[in-house]
């Protein structure tokens, strides 16, 4: 009873921390060449000519790969430690 719904609340929330995260890495990948100084300084205006492969599709579609949550990560880290 009692204890499922809490085991329940505690893995909807991690997955929603999951998905902010993934949100906010987007976000931060996405404006970083706003955000500082050199050739690669561009708006997001020549950012979308530039990866909006046919005129015809006007929206840019971001992504990340490979997309992993943070107990995988750990998980991962955890196994590459007991490997070495």
């Amino acid at each position: 009873g009692r204890r499922t719904n809490a085991k329940a609340r505690e893995e909807r929330r991690r997955a929603f921390d999951d998905m902010n995260t993934i949100g906010a890495q987007l976000l931060c990948n996405l404006t970083c060449s706003m955000r500082f100084e050199g050739q690669l300084n561009v708006d997001l205006n020549e950012i979308t000519m530039n990866l909006v492969p046919f005129p015809k599709l006007h929206l840019l579609l971001p992504s990340l790969a490979p997309l992993t949550t943070t107990l995988q990560q750990q998980q991962q880290q955890q196994q590459r430690r007991q490997q070495q």
